[in-house]
């Protein structure tokens, strides 16, 4: 192992090097332009805090949540990705496609876990697959 370890290292460094030097000169964020004001950004956000989010739809992001923190981090960005889908509703959908983005940080893998390969990623996408999400029912 340790024979990879200088020349993986080497090439690590040289490309990390090529990138500085080629990204010195110009920032690309000096290409960015902004696609929204910060009126819109405004009416947007007060939109996303009137988006409806069913008891069922929290008590399922709460179950999914690592701390209230997290549960309130769900709750926001759900709120979020709903209000930018059009809808005035979070569906647990919402929640099931950022809780690997709002969660995935706050998990520490254990060491058994790193030994198999497993990830804080793997660990959300295992809970998320296993906790059941709410669903309307119809009469």
């Amino acid at each position: 192992m340790m024979l990879c370890a200088a020349p993986c290292r080497r090439n690590a460094t040289t490309a990390t090097i090529r990138i500085a030097r080629r990204f010195e000169g110009d920032n690309p964020l000096d290409a960015v332009r902004p696609v929204l004001d910060l009126a819109a950004v405004t009416r947007l956000a007060a939109a996303a805090r009137r988006t409806h989010l069913s008891d069922a739809v929290l008590e399922y992001a709460a179950r999914l949540g690592a701390s209230p923190r997290a549960t309130l981090a769900l709750m926001r960005t759900a709120r979020a990705r709903a209000t930018l889908h059009g809808r005035a509703y979070v569906l647990p959908d919402d929640v099931k496609r950022l809780a690997p983005a709002v969660l995935g940080h706050r998990i520490i893998a254990g060491a058994a876990a790193r030994v198999r390969g497993g990830s804080a990623d793997e660990v959300v996408a295992a809970v998320l697959k296993n906790m059941p999400a709410p669903v309307e029912v119809t009469a």
